[in-house]
């Protein structure tokens, strides 16, 4: 590709494709506005990445697979869209779009903090890498720990979305806040502290859904506090008249 106007004020350079992208960015790695649409692609830079403007990932994933970012004015990453990163990376600069889109984590090694910061729409973990926090995580979405290791490290975790592990979880004495509605809780985890609260006077109930082929484990607190008796938090099975375990080994807060 050459002649391409990428860096003049204004411009916008849109990769589309549908494929897998993983030796460079066909027009470079410096942009005024940068955007992805492409169901199914994905994108890796050959360097550091610079947009001077708008970073937008509508659908595909742009991995930018331990290559620094930095972006000036607004990341949107849309409902299709993963920004993909090892975690391993010296500059992640960007404001993180927290209500739409995912962040992915796909490194092997072992990293002290989140390197794109601590507050996210969904987020996935997806290496053999350990994940460990250095402050409090918030997730408005889904949490899905999909491989590799989060590492709490005594920072409290709030959850706005559903919990998904098929890797590992250490809870470092941590605890875990599910603050959403409805919330669905799959595979097996052990949580130091557990809490779910329903604090919205609406006459509505909220519910809390378990694997049934999992058991939730509490080492210390778990705390269900439902506001009153048409507002209250409703635990279920995911398969309706199959049994599901929890395990509480500490104390209770229990109400409504």
């Amino acid at each position: 590709v050459s002649a391409i106007d990428t860096v003049t004020a204004g411009s916008t350079v849109i990769y589309n494709g549908t494929g897998s992208y993983t030796t460079s960015l066909a027009a470079g790695n410096t942009y005024s506005n940068l955007t992805f649409n492409g169901v199914g692609g994905v994108w890796e830079p050959n360097g550091a990445v610079t947009v001077n403007s708008d970073l937008t990932i509508t659908n595909g994933a742009f991995d930018i697979d331990g290559q620094n970012l930095t972006v000036t004015s607004a990341f949107s990453n849309e409902a299709g869209g993963t920004l993909r990163l090892t975690g391993g990376e010296t500059t992640v600069s960007l404001t993180m779009d927290t209500n739409t889109g995912t962040v992915e984590y796909d490194g092997g090694a072992s990293y002290t903090g989140l390197k794109a910061g601590n507050t996210y729409n969904h987020l996935k973990l997806n290496g053999l890498g350990t994940w460990t926090l250095n402050a409090a995580l918030d997730v408005n979405g889904n949490l899905d720990i999909t491989a590799g290791t989060l590492s709490a490290s005594a920072n409290q975790i709030n959850v706005g979305g559903n919990w998904t592990k098929s890797g590992t979880f250490t809870h470092g004495d941590n605890t875990v806040v599910f603050d959403g509605t409805n919330q669905t809780i799959t595979v097996s985890s052990t949580f130091y502290k557990f809490s779910k609260t329903e604090s919205t006077n609406n006459a509505t109930d909220v519910t809390l859904t378990f694997d049934n082929t999992a058991t939730q484990t509490i080492s210390n607190t778990l705390t269900l506090d439902g506001l009153d008796t048409d507002d209250r938090i409703n635990l279920v099975s995911d398969s309706p008249g199959t049994k599901w375990e929890l395990t509480a080994n500490g104390t209770f807060a229990i109400d409504f």
